[in-house]
């Protein structure tokens, strides 16, 4: 899942004891293909990796900016469980526990929360937790900005819905 323009309130799930909450990945993206999460995310073999390194490091001018096109993002996966509505009256069955996709900039907003112990603190906690919202402007690679806002704490989603989530397995 990846937030689209507009509003997205979620309940971020912890992904277990001693793992960070969110999960860096290398992303390739193309028109055709859309999103392609790559292996080497886990040290592994990546046949985009390779030919990305390979046109990249040609002197033919051709092969540079067809580098550029194929130059590979980094992203973080954090999990999550999306409400239908911004006001979190309503989980989407459909989205627990899911995946979710987010610029860097995002994941740091969120860091920065967790880390705020006095005022915010692990928003994943099953009894002290609280959701965020994540808000997307603009359509383009150019305009597009994100903002991430605390929601109060409160009453919390029943236990089914804020299960551990391991991104890594998932993703596998």
């Amino acid at each position: 899942i990846f937030p689209k323009e507009g509003t997205m309130r979620v309940r971020l799930v912890s992904q277990g004891p001693d793992k960070e909450l969110g999960l860096e990945i290398i992303q390739f993206y193309s028109q055709k293909t859309g999103g392609i999460i790559s292996p080497a995310t886990f040290d592994e073999p990546c046949p985009f990796m390779e030919k990305f390194q390979e046109l990249k490091k040609s002197s033919n001018e051709e092969d540079q900016e067809l580098a550029k096109l194929l130059t590979p993002r980094r992203r973080f996966l954090v999990a999550g469980t999306i409400y239908k509505d911004e006001k979190g009256k309503e989980i989407d069955p459909e989205k627990v526990g899911k995946p979710i996709l987010i610029p860097r900039s995002v994941y740091q907003d969120i860091i920065d929360l967790y880390l705020d112990e006095d005022d915010w603190g692990d928003m994943t906690d099953p009894e002290d937790g609280y959701d965020i919202k994540i808000t997307r402007t603009g359509k383009g690679k150019m305009d597009t900005n994100y903002s991430v806002t605390a929601c109060p704490k409160g009453k919390n989603p029943a236990p089914k819905f804020i299960k551990e989530v391991d991104l890594e397995e998932v993703i596998k």
